[in-house]
């Protein structure tokens, strides 16, 4: 077993984290489970990392999502105050943003309802398509300052061709097959159901977990056989494929997000077109290329 087992470790302790939290939150409400997931994170992630529930938001004041993102907390504060409080929802500027996750305490995999699999998608649809719109950082940038821009180079099979991709998860803790029907452990249904509920959006969550057994991952069919080629969904013949895990999906989910996170380099923040604004400019473009 890798690492001791690494994938049920982690799985078994997101396990414990969630129960321990959920003896403080009865999650009645969606806003109560998201509390518990950043509270999870937190205790996961390394502290370069971010948490908080909210929206992204760019320039212009656009905004997309509602519930937790993963930005660069060193670079990039929010403006919450330091401790952290996930009852509150922050705005974070899409140059600031790692990832998204759309969590549901229980998913619909049927049906176009708030609580639905469609409904979840589409979210996860306006946020990435939202931080798309930021600069991209190329694969020759080395760091924010310095750019190898005479190299040629290009990115691995599987992979975006900037540093900076987004990602996002759907990850749901139960799983009810109709929006009329209970929830259900049945892993073999809710594969089949996933396969055959209609997932045609044209930008889709780089994950999704449903329940603890069933997650659906980026990658593709070759020699007879799934292959990771990487976290993000992307490239010809690259789509979600259905897995049942046996109660790892939870786990799962971790180390995609790591592996995603570990991969990703932001760009700049647009400073100077904030000071620009904050001093009274109303030509920012012209004092944000003075001063990038």
């Amino acid at each position: 077993m890798l690492y001791d087992n690494f994938v049920r470790r982690i799985t078994d302790n997101f396990h414990a984290a969630i129960s321990e939290i959920e003896a403080e939150y009865n999650f009645d409400y969606g806003s109560e489970f998201e509390v518990a997931l950043c509270k999870t994170l937190r205790r996961v992630l390394p502290q370069k990392f971010g948490i908080c529930r909210g929206f992204v938001i760019d320039q212009t004041g656009e905004t997309a999502g509602d519930d937790i993102i993963i930005y660069e907390r060193l670079r990039f504060p929010t403006l919450r105050s330091l401790e952290d409080d996930y009852t509150r929802k922050e705005k974070v500027p899409i140059e600031a943003v790692f990832a998204y996750i759309e969590a549901k305490h229980t998913l619909q995999i049927k049906g176009e309802g708030p609580g639905s699999l469609l409904k979840a998608i589409s979210q996860t649809a306006k946020v990435k398509e939202l931080c798309n719109k930021r600069k991209p950082v190329p694969l020759t940038q080395i760091n924010p300052s310095l750019n190898a821009a005479n190299l040629n180079v290009t990115a691995p099979e599987g992979f975006p061709p900037i540093r900076n991709p987004m990602y996002t998860m759907i990850l749901a803790r139960r799983v009810c097959l109709l929006e009329s029907s209970g929830v259900t452990n049945d892993s073999q249904a809710i594969a089949e159901a996933m396969l055959t509920c209609g997932i045609t959006a044209t930008v889709k969550p780089d994950l999704i977990v449903a329940g603890e057994s069933n997650v659906m991952y980026p990658g593709i069919w070759r020699n007879e056989k799934t292959v990771l080629l990487s976290p993000f969904l992307f490239g010809d013949g690259v789509q979600l494929v259905g897995r049942i895990t046996n109660g790892l999906s939870l786990g799962v989910a971790l180390v995609h997000l790591l592996w995603a996170l570990d991969l990703i380099e932001l760009g700049k923040m647009s400073w100077s077109n904030i000071l620009s604004e904050g001093l009274g400019y109303t030509n920012i473009t012209s004092l944000s290329d003075s001063l990038d």
